[in-house]
């Protein structure tokens, strides 16, 4: 005896849960991108607000190397980002004095070199300083100390 069937499409019962899968599936991928694209986007502000604190300080040292005399001191209120793990001007090396760059939390490194300015002594600067101080001293050359003010 031949079985009676509501229905010879007998594919909905497994079509339908299929569907449902391909589509959680391709939300949670567009969900994921969207988060990994807020990420880089977060990363990218990180790294141009790290470039303009610490582009200021560079500035500021070179116009006071360009026009102020030996002795003058300025102080800079500074607000470094929290991704930043540090600042550094300088070297220990005296052919690397115009040297500066930061790096991020991340690893990624931004190295630049001064043309008009030489800095004094390596310097070391955190994302936790709010205010570091210029000097303008006079050995041999003019060059300028950064310090941090607490």
């Amino acid at each position: 005896m031949k079985k009676k069937r509501l229905s010879r499409d007998v594919w909905g019962v497994t079509e339908m849960p299929v569907r449902y899968a391909v589509a959680v599936a391709a939300a949670g991928m567009a969900v994921g991108v969207m988060g990994y694209a807020a990420y880089q986007l977060w990363r990218d502000i990180q790294v141009d607000e790290a470039r303009g604190e610490v582009e200021t300080i560079v500035r500021e040292a070179q116009l006071m190397q360009a026009t102020a005399r030996a002795g003058t001191v300025r102080m800079l209120k500074v607000e470094f980002p929290s991704g930043m793990h540090r600042a550094v001007f300088g070297d220990h090396n005296p052919r690397g004095a115009n040297r500066y760059y930061f790096l991020m939390d991340w690893g990624e490194n931004h190295s630049y070199f001064a043309e008009n300015v030489q800095f004094g002594k390596k310097t070391v600067l955190h994302s936790g300083v709010e205010q570091v101080k210029l000097s303008l001293k006079e050995n041999g050359g003019k060059h300028v100390l950064i310090e941090v003010v607490e």
